[in-house]
């Protein structure tokens, strides 16, 4: 190879390794190698091209088999020659080479003598590409397989949810939430799985809409707190928020949530005593709110070593093992980064945590977050001792500009109330007591009862009389209700590919008693739309052959084709895909709304009501209500919605707790003077379960404090809290029997009143008279637990919603003729 010194230099300085070579099969005797040869393969210039070290004596012998026919057929011929392999390196390292070697000369013969070729490393390239490879089929099965595992649950949390709808023992009955309630937390396992694909795969992407932020607040509030009753967390739950800052806003509310949730789900469960607390805020900037989200516990925090590891995926930092995947504060970082944001962290191994999130929102409509009607007519006094609840309580009154007052013992509240207040807060404790020293206080004060968490919005709804009674203690209520309307007239349709979806979908929509119609297809869709005309269609995205987004598509073009109007009609996507944004994939698609799988049983009230129409609404409607009655400390609607819906079986269930409740007072009592702590452990579980069943959920969190204290063997803490344990047992016990376990007492078999209702029914029956069939309704409800008529009430109105009027008749003649 004729080069000057200046060629050369550059040829040794070039990555990769240049070489000539003699065509003289099988050697290929090196004659020039540059300077690269000692990086790339370990071997000096000097050693190839002096040595013995010929190019196949470096090729790995698997792959010299294939390398020395293509040399014969190629270079030997004239023709170039370019191809991958394996060497062998110096020191016995393999790496894989890129190699481009041609002809430069030729002997007299005419035949190629000369060779010049090039070697590249491609080691760590393929290494990189090998691991993308791998890393992208494993978040490609993650997340094939996290969809393959909705379709099943979906089935289970569905039939669980259809089966507590029927009437059951009580054993079968928890069992079954308990499915339900498992299932529950595998979907949540299964939405961070598939959060954590779209981050891996560079996915995610920001949806905005306009959200409300006092809605959201309640949401993770309220999730929070089923959370905590639950794992049984006997911890305080406060919020701050500020009531000035706008209500209206615009952003990516879902990952908003997410962010908040995945941060009070990891303080509740690393915290065994004293608080949690969420602080909302923010500082108004022209159109803009840099929202400010605070979430601070005092948990085991985290040790300074492992600050550097915080927001990595599957990180845990306890010796215990703790639930959950691991992904939460991962999937919180990324998300706040996506959002342009910022997350800051604190804490104190074995002291707490603090972590605070800022955001920008847009501001849609400059409304505040809450506020008091006419505060200068509110005057209120304050009875709270826990100085972290009074802090929170007095921060909400010092946002509105509300007069208030505080006391710290029974007699300073008697001295207030001898001046005029429209309402007393007061802690549970605090009211019972004064009950019972002072029974026959008849003011026109409202008192009500501080609960968890006691914030701004509580307030605001209190003392602009929104869910309050007066003169009686307040307690805040779960937004989920069962109630759903019952409407024959409306014909809807069900597409899914899966019959055990199709089954389930049509068992929850059966108390609406609509015409239903089940197809396995897309194609089958288009013809049934094609003779029929549907009110609403539930149609399934992910199918063979044909797709959800193009059986729509199908479905959207017949307009002209058909009777039905088929651009109009309502279509929701049943979807188990719940990553962010979906809803815009189908909007775009031709879809009005989106419900994902499992199907969750209040979203789909709200669907319903949503897309028909009010005049169907309306016409021979009936409603099955909130109940007409209250029992202080018992979220009573959140006990029906736990019951499947059904007062009857939810009376039922009361009346059972009731019951056992009486034995178990005398029980826990001899517990404790034996100190069986076994045994007492297995009472109060089972408190603590029926408890929240009810919807007594303060009193189940209490009996889960009590249940942990057993476990950890405190017998000091269970012979302290025992004793108030047992009087809000027995308070609770005699709420149920002044509402429900009284009246039922009370009743004859048939009295005058329910004798009146009954006729009433009957001629509303007869008339068609709508408004008076469903006031009827309500008032026969409270006979459901009469053992002499119960029954038979209850199969009047079974009949009578599902339109057998013929059969509900005749049965209220059974009673009347009695």
């Amino acid at each position: 190879m004729d080069m000057t010194n200046k060629t050369v230099d550059i040829i040794n300085n070039l990555p990769g390794m240049l070489y000539q070579a003699l065509n003289d099969p099988p050697n290929f005797t090196f004659t020039f190698v540059s300077k690269g040869s000692k990086v790339l393969i370990g071997y000096t210039p000097e050693e190839l091209v002096k040595g013995d070290i010929k190019l196949f004596n470096i090729v790995h012998p698997d792959d010299a088999l294939i390398l020395e026919p293509l040399h014969r057929s190629t270079l030997s011929v004239g023709l170039p020659l370019e191809t991958t392999f394996r060497i062998t390196t110096k020191s016995g390292k393999e790496k894989r080479i890129w190699m481009r070697s041609f002809v430069v000369d030729t002997n007299d013969e005419g035949m190629p003598c000369l060779i010049e070729g090039f070697f590249m490393d491609l080691t760590k390239q393929i290494h990189i590409e090998t691991s993308k490879l791998a890393n992208r089929a494993k978040i490609d099965f993650l997340t094939k397989m996290s969809h393959e595992i909705r379709t099943p649950m979906n089935t289970i949390i569905g039939m669980a949810e259809i089966g507590l709808r029927e009437d059951m023992p009580d054993n079968i009955r928890e069992y079954t939430y308990s499915i339900k309630k498992a299932g529950g937390k595998l979907m949540y396992v299964l939405n961070d799985i598939l959060d954590y694909t779209n981050i891996k795969n560079d996915d995610p992407e920001l949806f905005m809409d306009e959200y409300t932020l006092s809605s959201l607040i309640t949401d993770v509030i309220d999730i929070t707190k089923e959370q905590m009753v639950e794992i049984g967390a006997g911890l305080d739950f406060l919020v701050y928020a500020n009531s000035k800052i706008p209500n209206i806003l615009i952003g990516d509310v879902v990952k908003l949530r997410q962010i908040i949730l995945n941060l009070l789900s990891n303080a509740v469960k690393f915290t065994d005593e004293g608080f949690i607390s969420l602080s909302i805020d923010g500082e108004v900037d022209s159109n803009a709110l840099d929202l400010i989200i605070t979430v601070e516990d005092t948990g085991r925090g985290v040790k300074e070593e492992d600050f550097k590891n915080l927001y990595k995926e599957f990180a845990q930092f306890d010796d215990k093992m703790i639930e959950g995947t691991g992904l939460g504060l991962f999937i919180t970082h990324n998300f706040v980064n996506l959002m342009g944001g910022k997350i800051e962290f604190s804490s104190m191994y074995g002291v707490g945590s603090i972590f605070t999130v800022t955001l920008s929102q847009n501001i849609r409509v400059y409304e505040r977050l809450c506020e008091i009607n006419n505060p200068d007519q509110k005057k209120v006094l304050i009875f709270e001792h826990r100085e972290i609840h009074l802090n929170s309580i007095t921060h909400a009154m010092d946002g509105f500009g509300v007069h208030y007052d505080i006391v710290e013992t029974i007699s300073e509240l008697y001295t207030a109330l001898e001046s005029e207040y429209s309402h007393v807060f007061i802690t549970n404790e605090m009211h019972n007591e004064f009950k019972k020293t002072y029974p026959n206080f008849q003011a026109n004060t409202k008192f009500i009862l501080i609960t968890d968490p006691f914030f701004c919005l509580t307030i605001a709804n209190i003392l602009n009389d929104v869910d309050s009674e007066s003169n009686q203690p307040h307690h805040t209520t779960n937004n989920e209700n069962y109630a759903v309307i019952v409407i024959p007239q409306v014909r809807v349709l069900i597409v899914d590919d899966i019959k055990a979806n199709l089954v389930v979908a049509k068992g929850l929509l059966k108390p609406y008693e609509m015409d239903i119609d089940l197809c396995e297809s897309g194609a089958e869709a288009i013809e049934a739309v094609k003779s029929n005309r549907y009110d609403l269609i539930f149609m399934d995205h992910m199918m063979p052959v044909m797709n959800g987004v193009e059986a729509v598509a199908c479905i959207r073009a017949l307009e002209v084709k058909c009777q039905t109007d088929c651009k109009n009609v309502p279509i929701v996507a049943l979807t188990a895909n719940a990553a962010h944004g979906t809803w815009e994939m189908f909007y775009r698609n031709g879809f009005n709304d989106f419900l994902p799988k499992p199907i969750d049983t209040v979203k789909l009230n709200a669907i319903i009501e949503k897309w028909i129409s009010r005049e169907k609404q309306n016409n021979d409607v009936v409603i099955i209500d909130k109940p007409n009655f209250k029992i202080n400390g018992i979220d009573v609607q959140r006990g029906i919605f736990l019951s499947g819906g059904r007062l009857d079986i939810y009376l039922q269930v009361v009346e059972v707790y009731y019951k056992d409740g009486l034995k178990l007072l005398g029980e826990l009592k001899e517990c404790i003077e034996k100190e069986n702590i076994e045994l007492y452990k297995i009472h109060v579980h089972a408190l603590k379960g029926a408890s929240a069943t009810i919807g007594a959920v303060n009193f189940s969190k209490f009996a889960a404090t009590l249940e942990h204290a057993a476990e950890q063997d405190d017998v000091s803490f269970i012979r302290t809290e025992t004793p108030r344990f047992l009087i809000e047992l027995e308070m609770l016990l005699d709420n149920i029997s002044q509402v429900i376990i009284k009246d039922v007492d009370n009743k004859n078999t048939c009295t005058d009143e329910l004798k009146l209702e009954l006729e009433l029914l009957k001629k509303a029956i007869s008339d068609s008279d709508i408004s008076t069939i469903n006031e009827c309704t309500k008032k026969l409800q409270k006979y459901l637990l009469n053992e002499d008529v119960g029954d038979i009430i209850n199969k009047i109105l079974i009949n009578k919603m599902t339109g057998k009027y013929d059969i509900a008749v005749a049965l209220i003649n059974t009673i009347l003729e009695a």
